[in-house]
């Protein structure tokens, strides 16, 4: 019974029966075509879902549950999205080539 009620006294799942009962409106006048209306909603559930997800991962993150406690993803293959990483306590950022203003403050 508690799971109802947080669930109505939620503005996700109200925002989400506004936007459903919007599309039922949409696609009742005519302003939606059918699959205009099917990917409005699918839309919205995914909003919905994203949003119930976030909040999960947040109460998750406050009890002191890290993803570490997951099971372990196997590793990514090679490629150059993949690229070594520099060494403990070098410089992370990529480089960029030098701004003109860069150029005429270093000289």
């Amino acid at each position: 019974m508690d799971k109802v009620k947080e669930l109505l006294q939620s503005r996700k799942f109200w925002a989400l029966v506004l936007g459903l009962l919007a599309i039922i409106a949409g696609y009742s006048t005519g302003k939606l075509d059918a699959w205009q209306a099917i990917q409005a909603g699918v839309a919205a559930l995914a909003v919905y879902g994203t949003g119930i997800a976030l909040v999960d991962a947040s109460a998750n993150i406050g009890a002191g549950i890290s993803g570490s406690q997951a099971a372990p993803a196997q590793p990514a293959q090679s490629n150059i999205i993949n690229s070594p990483l520099p060494a403990p306590g070098g410089d992370a950022r990529p480089t960029m080539p030098a701004t003109p203003a860069e150029k005429l403050k270093n000289g």
